[in-house]
């Protein structure tokens, strides 16, 4: 409320207002590269299994258990892998269900990043980060 209050003071506008009012893009003039880093899908499922194995290992039960009790509505409350590895710490889910929980839920969620990225960056350059250098690619699309 404050800041709202501030906002409207200084400009003779509400917040609202201000939110609600297209943006002029910060780099519009700028000459940039555009890309997307776009690994393979089976080499990106390969390395989220490998990393909430390794999230595990390295105490990933231990601060999903200092998180019991979190309020749902909070964003912190929708960390990918959360839950399963409350239910893990709980007792209600076995280390395989809860690994195989939280690996699903962030596949699904590279799945959407995914198609945000297509949907809105279209004219992109796509890259494939494990065929060769990024520069290379990139000087042979624009020569």
């Amino acid at each position: 409320m404050l800041r709202a209050f501030e906002v409207l003071e200084a400009t003779g506008r509400p917040l609202a207002e201000w939110q609600s009012a297209p943006a002029e893009p910060v780099l519009k003039d700028a000459k940039l590269a555009a890309f997307v880093l776009d690994p393979p899908r089976s080499e990106l499922r390969l390395r989220i299994a490998a990393r909430f194995e390794a999230m595990l290992e390295a105490g990933g039960l231990d601060e999903a258990r200092a998180l019991e009790g979190l309020d749902p509505a909070l964003p912190a409350a929708k960390l990918l892998g959360l839950r399963p590895l409350q239910a893990l710490a709980a007792g209600t889910l076995t280390r395989a269900e809860a690994l195989d929980a939280a690996i699903t839920g962030t596949r699904q969620f590279a799945k959407r990043q995914m198609t945000w990225f297509r949907h809105r960056m279209p004219h992109y350059i796509w890259f494939d980060p494990l065929v060769s250098n990024l520069i290379t690619q990139f000087r042979h699309i624009h020569t």
